[in-house]
């Protein structure tokens, strides 16, 4: 594939940002390690740590343990069963379904509207279980998940069905799902194709509804009422049957609440709004399932709440 695309499209190393075109399709591998979870090598050598999977594939197409390859630290379920495993269980609460997700977060010179997605796999392919796309500001969007799979002793050009975004993004995130690893997995490169100008920016039209609410003013309308409604000295409650119910009952109910449904809660009734910021419902919080919702405004949003955080 690699010869193929050098000879159809320009490469990122060719290119400048003057030099590109509205419609040109670039091929682009990762120029910078972001994040990553954890990595096989230390960071004093290039041995099998996250930056080998920077530029083109050096080792692909041969399958093989090589150092010059990015290889995730944890395989296998033998973390779990170790002492240091069990105590880390024990702290956290059991878990019904056990995990060892890792991921690596990459970044690429120029952002682009997406048409695919290429991980090289030297070493073990097959424990990639999610593909996400940033734009390196906090926006994100799933491109494709799936199961890990066992594919034998052979490399993987591994590049999925993909579901564009509607936005250009220069981040890839990947995670890896390595429980059922029979040994280490490796990457060499990550490929990202796509177009500067996205073929879903060309003759935007609003939904009818949309078009009709823009039409007929009516989002005009909700703004007027709003602020009639602040200035009104009627004491009215929206609250239903909320207003019968203890406060501490409704608490008990919320501490059954993960953090996403939290913040959903304190967007419907002002009533919802205070009770979600009991800090007695951030005594404990786990945030890396939302990492593509948290931002600058989460860290403000708990700064009040988390004074009780164990």
């Amino acid at each position: 594939m690699g010869n193929l695309l050098q000879s159809l499209f320009r490469s990122n190393e060719d290119l400048s940002d003057e030099d590109i075109e509205p419609s040109l399709l670039l091929e682009q591998y990762a120029s910078q390690v972001l994040d990553f979870s954890t990595q096989y090598g230390s960071d004093r050598s290039f041995s099998y740590t996250a930056a080998n999977c920077l530029g083109v594939p050096s080792k692909f197409p041969n399958y093989g343990d090589f150092p010059q390859t990015f290889v995730l630290r944890q395989y296998g379920k033998w973390l779990d069963l170790s002492p240091g495993g069990v105590f880390s269980t024990r702290v956290r609460g059991n878990s019904s379904k056990k995990s060892s997700k890792e991921f690596i977060d990459l970044r690429f010179e120029h952002s682009v509207f997406v048409h695919g997605v290429y991980v090289y796999e030297t070493l073990n392919p097959g424990s990639i279980i999610a593909i996400w796309a940033g734009d390196c500001k906090g926006r994100w969007k799933k491109l494709w998940s799936g199961s890990p799979v066992r594919i034998g002793h052979q490399p993987r050009q591994f590049g999925p069905p993909i579901e564009p975004p509607s936005f250009p993004f220069n981040q890839i995130r990947l995670y890896f799902e390595s429980l059922d690893l029979p040994y280490h997995a490796a990457i060499d490169a990550v490929c990202l194709l796509g177009t500067v100008q996205s073929p879903l920016m060309e003759n935007v039209e609003y939904g009818e509804i949309l078009r009709l609410v823009l039409e007929q003013k009516l989002h005009m309308e909700l703004i007027t009422y709003q602020s009639q409604a602040k200035n009104c000295d009627v004491n009215y409650s929206d609250n239903g049957c909320f207003d019968l119910i203890p406060r501490e009952a409704v608490l008990y109910i919320f501490q059954h609440l993960d953090f996403h449904s939290l913040v959903r809660c304190s967007q419907v009734s002002r009533l919802f709004r205070q009770i979600t910021g009991d800090p007695l419902l951030y005594v404990t919080l786990k945030l890396d399932n939302l990492f593509h919702l948290v931002n600058n405004q989460t860290v403000k949003f708990l700064m009040s709440r988390c004074f009780l955080l164990r």
